[in-house]
């Protein structure tokens, strides 16, 4: 599976790749953090490797690090107002 964060309409899985759009792109949030450590915790469970990609180099690098440190971010809250979904006009 691949993995692109970005600023992306939404976040979705579509033909093998998860795009996960971050809310303040080039800024990931603790709880964008989880997400993406979450999912590629599923796909390996089911014997499947994920590679991130990412346009911002620095950003890609940030991500690396941080999933190495993954128990601090698997313990980050849900936010009050999830922003990264836009297919709803009316709750945004």
């Amino acid at each position: 599976m691949i993995i692109k964060v970005g600023n992306f309409e939404c976040t979705e899985v579509w033909d093998g790749v998860f795009y996960k759009k971050l809310s303040r792109y080039p800024q990931i949030t603790d709880w964008e953090l989880r997400t993406i450590i979450e999912f590629i915790e599923y796909v390996r469970k089911y014997g499947r490797e994920c590679r991130i990609e990412c346009e911002d180099a620095e950003l890609l690098k940030r991500i690396h690090e941080k999933i190495r440190k993954k128990k601090i971010y698997l313990k980050a809250a849900r936010p009050a107002l999830l922003t990264e979904c836009t297919a709803c006009p009316y709750r945004k």
